[in-house]
C-alpha cells in the first residue's frame, strides 16, 4: 500500500488516533509509534489534512495547493532561506 491508498481510506476519526500516535508516540494500545512509522504518519496526516481540512487558516497548517502557512511573513522568509523551496509538497 503506498501513502495515496493509506491517505484515501483514513476517516476523521482515524485521523485524529493517528494525531495522537504522533503527538505522543505511543499507539492506542501502548507500544511506542518507531521513528520510520511516526515519519509516513506525519505524511499521510499533512497530505489528509490538505485535502480535508485545507480551509483552515492557522500556521504551520497545509493548504490544498501543498504550500504550508506560516505564522509570519518573516518566519516562511527565515526557514525559506535557510532550507530553500523543502515546504511545498506535491498531491498528485
Amino acid at each position: 500500500m503506498n501513502i495515496e491508498q493509506m491517505v484515501d481510506q483514513i476517516t476523521p476519526e482515524l485521523y485524529q488516533q493517528l494525531q495522537t500516535a504522533v503527538e505522543i508516540g505511543r499507539w492506542p494500545d501502548g507500544s511506542r509509534v518507531s521513528d520510520e512509522q511516526r515519519e509516513m504518519l506525519i505524511q499521510a496526516l499533512m497530505i489528509w489534512q490538505s485535502r480535508h481540512d485545507a480551509d483552515r487558516d492557522e500556521p504551520y497548517t497545509i493548504s490544498a495547493d501543498g504550500e504550508m502557512r506560516f505564522a509570519c511573513d518573516s518566519e516562511r522568509e527565515r526557514l525559506q532561506a535557510a532550507f530553500g523551496d523543502t515546504f511545498k509538497i506535491t498531491l498528485n
